[in-house]
């Protein structure tokens, strides 16, 4: 995944590490940092709210630039939606 940030590109892996009914987490892993981001996507399509945006919180690893954090979580957000729609099509 490409995240776009202050005019430059990073590029991370990204695995998702658990999910259940309420929450899933994922592993968001960098050249020398790995960041474990939770989001309550599963509570939202379980309960048919597909208008709400979900929240994503970093519970493990941080950052030195202000900003990124933001940036990363609108990319992850972007390329679960792309991931999903690409595999619905299937």
């Amino acid at each position: 995944m490409a995240i776009r940030w202050n005019g430059r590109m990073f590029r991370v892996k990204v695995r998702r590490v658990s999910h259940d009914r309420v929450k899933e987490c994922f592993d968001v892993i960098g050249n020398n940092k790995t960041i474990m981001i939770e989001s309550n996507r599963p509570i939202l399509a379980l309960k048919k709210l597909d208008n709400w945006h979900p929240t994503y919180k970093i519970i493990s690893g941080k950052f030195n630039s202000p900003g990124f954090d933001k940036s990363l979580v609108d990319a992850l957000h972007e390329g679960i939606l792309n991931y999903e729609k690409a595999n619905k099509r299937s």
